[in-house]
């Protein structure tokens, strides 16, 4: 038999890029019905289960266009006096939390947040023009900008989304000690899409990809794939819950608890942290099902979330001091570099990224012409929760349907699919 699957990386809102191309590929061939299977991780593992569960792909897409104010819900600190905008917590007693978590050392340099002086930021390692300006001033302008209020609070954001924060509130500070994003507005957002549909409810193959934070059986931290399979673990869970699970991206979102019943399967957090593209760890599902007699049964779509110039150069080395880098540049929320190359929590995106290519280079050697890479390189880098500079990635897209390269694929696709 020939068994189709779609796979869908991780990568945030770029997640608009995947379901864009899937779209075109869609209209062209009418792929999603012809297709057996679906896998993604993250945000792919969104898009996996919206096209499995029936959810039209141009809903999916606008989903990624309209939505990223309420997916991506900035975590207010603790209030205060003191209003930044969303950050409503003292400045001083926030410096005074830099340094004790990085260890930065204060300098006279001043800027301003909403009126207040503050100092800048100066360590050895890090660029000398990061300011506390620029590392809150998201959290002050798209706030203000999405609730109209310099006071946001849990209530503030369950009014305007109709629902209670409580539950999916991250602990601690944003960033420092505690998500930089609740997560209740994605699954608000999740539960108007599933319902309460299970992934064994659906009639086509699902894999999305998770890690298991403890195991009680191996005593360990597990990756884990949900898939509909009758002898896997997880496949009662309910969509909702493994959209949650698989998109729970450590620093950006808390880590999410799955309970079914009776069973407690304990917190998960992003599958991207061993399989941003889940195209290995749909094969090796796919290949347990019954009339599968092995690889060469198998046709794969792999498609991307875009590929950047992500990167940590000689020179961020030589400028910044090698052995300086510790927790501090690992783990650096904001966009730095000679060349803004290296990117927000670097260690993080170093995983997702390098994770990702492995399992491309691993699937197209298995797979061979049965295996099918659809992505593109953005012409500059683009965030996972960069929601606000959606228009620019769409334009991307829209430049690159129209090249040599996507003809290319589809060509592939046709010959693959139909």
């Amino acid at each position: 038999m020939t068994f189709k699957i779609i796979c869908c990386d991780g990568g945030g809102i770029r997640g608009l890029l995947t379901a864009r191309l899937i779209e075109d590929l869609d209209k062209k061939f009418q792929i999603i019905k012809r297709t057996n299977g679906f896998a993604g991780t993250s945000t792919g593992g969104l898009l996996a289960l919206g096209m499995a569960h029936g959810v039209p792909i141009s809903k999916i897409v606008d989903l990624y266009k309209k939505e990223g104010a309420n997916i991506f819900i900035v975590h207010s600190l603790l209030q205060n006096k003191y209003k930044t905008g969303i950050c409503d917590f003292p400045v001083p007693k926030l410096t005074q939390e830099l340094d004790r978590q990085f260890q930065i050392q204060i300098t006279k340099k001043t800027s301003r947040i909403a009126g207040i002086s503050t100092e800048g930021i100066s360590s050895q390692g890090m660029p000398q023009d990061i300011t506390l300006s620029k590392m809150i001033g998201r959290y002050r302008n798209d706030g203000i900008q999405h609730f109209g209020s310099n006071e946001i609070s849990l209530q503030n954001i369950s009014r305007a989304r109709g629902f209670s924060a409580q539950n999916d509130e991250p602990l601690g500070r944003p960033g420092l000690t505690g998500a930089r994003y609740y997560s209740c507005g994605l699954k608000k957002i999740l539960q108007e899409l599933f319902s309460d549909a299970q992934l064994s409810s659906s009639g086509c193959f699902i894999a999305i990809n998770a890690a298991q934070l403890w195991n009680e059986n191996n005593q360990s931290w597990l990756p884990c794939t949900f898939s509909n399979l009758p002898e896997n673990p997880f496949r009662n869970i309910s969509m909702v819950d493994a959209a949650m699970a698989t998109s729970a991206a450590p620093t950006y979102f808390p880590p999410y608890r799955i309970q079914v019943n009776s069973t407690d399967f304990g917190y998960f957090v992003d599958g991207g942290v061993f399989a941003n593209n889940p195209s290995m760890t749909a094969l090796t599902e796919a290949l347990s099902l019954k009339g599968i007699s092995g690889p060469t049964d198998i046709r794969m779509l792999s498609v991307g979330t875009g590929d950047m110039s992500n990167g940590v150069t000689s020179i961020n080395f030589d400028n910044y001091a090698p052995l300086s880098w510790g927790i501090k540049s690992w783990l650096w929320p904001l966009r730095w570099g000679n060349k803004d190359e290296v990117p927000p929590a670097a260690l993080l995106m170093l995983i997702f990224e390098t994770t990702a290519k492995m399992a491309e280079f691993q699937a197209e050697k298995i797979l061979g012409k049965n295996y099918l890479r659809a992505n593109f390189t953005l012409s500059k880098p683009f965030d996972i929760d960069n929601w606000q500079d959606i228009e620019t990635l769409e334009a991307e897209v829209d430049k690159y349907l129209q090249t040599p390269d996507w003809e290319r694929i589809c060509n592939q696709v046709k010959r693959l699919w139909i």
